[in-house]
């Protein structure tokens, strides 16, 4: 038998697991009035700034909302709190950036079909106002980032899946962070905006395979960049 180092674990943190079994047990849902710091401290028989540390962390986490004056409640599931962890994360560990990269290039490619699929009149006609507007910043030399972003939203929100919205919104939020490290030094705008002409062109004939290599090639562009940093590490 091989013995395990047994893991060492602060007051709050304990309380915090206790106070999440407590809402397993009582069945709480969302909106439901949790008890009183004052009452959770006397029942686990510890301080209430220990308590209130515990509680201040579920709140970072998304699972209760605290209303000073009001108390506490239960909040809905959201992966808000965590994705704003996870893009906080991914800035200090650079090495996943290229984790995440790929993990949305693989969504992108799978959801295109979707996306195509869904899309209407209207979204085509979003894309080619923005694609309009990318032409005219690249031609003055200007960036694209939010543009970038706006497409990617745009293409895949016929598709009514908010988790995918959401981590593309994380990736430009980690993206953004870190321009004044990487790929904000380093741009192709003319590339980018083209990349981005071909994604909307293969949409509007609704072309998959052809979609596909459009945004492969758009990722391509993206990974060069990443790799071309200084000292070519993330």
């Amino acid at each position: 038998m091989v013995l395990k180092k047994i893991k060492k674990q602060n007051i709050y943190e304990i309380a915090m697991l206790q106070i999440k079994q407590y809402i397993k047990d009582s069945e709480l849902k969302p909106g439901d009035k949790l008890m009183s710091e004052q009452e959770i401290s006397k029942s686990l028989g510890i301080s209430r700034n220990t308590v209130r540390e515990a509680l201040k962390t579920m709140q970072g986490l998304g699972i209760i909302e605290i209303k000073p004056g009001d108390g506490m409640f239960l909040r809905p599931f959201n992966f808000d709190a965590i994705l704003d962890n996870l893009s906080y994360s991914l800035v200090i560990d650079k090495p996943e950036i290229q984790e995440l990269l790929d993990a949305r290039k693989a969504l992108e490619f799978y959801f295109i079909k979707d996306a195509i699929q869904k899309s209407k009149p209207e979204t085509i006609s979003k894309l080619n106002e923005i694609i309009k507007e990318m032409y005219e910043r690249v031609s003055r030399g200007i960036k694209i980032t939010d543009l970038d972003e706006k497409f990617h939203m745009t293409l895949y929100e016929g598709v009514e899946n908010k988790v995918l919205l959401k981590l593309i919104y994380v990736f430009w939020k980690v993206m953004n962070l870190i321009s004044d490290q990487s790929i904000g030094k380093e741009t192709d705008l003319q590339g980018d905006y083209l990349s981005h002409k071909k994604i909307v062109e293969h949409i509007a004939d609704r072309n998959v395979e052809k979609a596909r290599d459009a945004i492969k090639e758009h990722f391509l562009s993206i990974e060069k960049r990443l790799k071309n940093r200084k000292g070519g590490e993330y």
